[in-house]
Formats: C-alpha cells, structure tokens, sequence
C-alpha cells in the first residue's frame, strides 16, 4: 500500500475503509477534504475572505475567524516563509474533512479516489468524527471530521 507523501488539496476527494465496532468491512464513498494539512499566506486570506459569505452576523463572523485562527496557526517553513498548519486537539497535525461516519470508525484508513499517477493511495488515518447523538449539524469551521494526514507518518518514520 502507498502513502501518500504529497499535500493533499482542499476540495480532494477520497474514501473512508475499515471494520467499525469490528464488524465487517465498510467503505464509505465521497469523503473530501475541506482544510489541507497546509495553507500559503494568500490560500489563508481566500479562506478569511470567504468567512464574509458564509457567515450571517459579525457575531459568527467573528467567531469563524477565531475558529480558523486556531486551527491554522503560522509556522515557519523552510527559508523562513510562513506556512500555516491544520492542527487539532492543541497541536496535532490533521486534515479537516467532511464525510459519513458510523460510531467506530476510527482508525479506519482513507484512500485517494483515483488521481491518474497517485491511484489508491492512503492520505491519511480517520481520527474522529461527530457525535451520533447529536444534533444536526453543517459542516464547516466549527463542525467537521479529522484525518491524521500520511504524510506526517513518513515525516515521523522519516525522523526514526
């Protein structure tokens, strides 16, 4: 199996399989990303550009743009450019996806749709999704599923 060790862009598609609760396969179809595991400084302006349209009020606005903030902090990349890196839980690096979830799937692995030169690559490893006894919600800033992304495993291995 290859990992994919490429950014993987907002709007890739991919597929999510594993055994929830230990039972047979499931394999849940049209997963996509909706915030990469990494923004240059103009794709982080488009997205706090976007914020305008997607919120209601300067209240949502307001706190769409702490939500984006936290989850997207700078770094400093090579030659001192900044980059800004999804994080989750603190720290952890991720992908922000959207897709169907059962209680369970956690740990399952998510695969790239075909991609011509990257066919059936693993992008990443489904950390968690929302809770079923919660209320409906639109994915988004606030609400959305985590994807611990390949390339920070062969980054860690890499280190070893």
């Amino acid at each position: 199996m290859a990992l994919a060790n490429f950014d993987i862009k907002g709007g890739e598609m991919f597929s999510l399989t594993g055994h929830p609760g230990g039972h047979a396969k499931l394999t849940s179809a049209h997963g996509e990303v909706l915030y990469p595991s990494r923004l240059v400084e103009h794709l982080r302006d488009e997205l706090r550009a976007n914020l305008i349209e997607l919120t209601s009020n300067n209240i949502e606005y307001r706190e769409s743009l702490r939500n984006l903030d936290s989850i997207y902090p700078s770094v400093s990349g090579p030659d001192d450019n900044p980059y800004y890196r999804y994080v989750y839980g603190g720290n952890s690096p991720g992908l922000g996806v959207i897709c169907s979830t059962v209680p369970g799937d956690s740990g399952s692995a998510a695969f790239a749709m075909e991609r011509g030169e990257h066919p059936s690559v693993l992008v990443g490893i489904f950390l968690g999704g929302s809770d079923p006894r919660s209320v409906a919600w639109i994915p988004g800033l606030k609400y959305h599923e985590v994807l611990f992304p390949s390339e920070e495993t062969i980054r860690v291995l890499d280190q070893l």
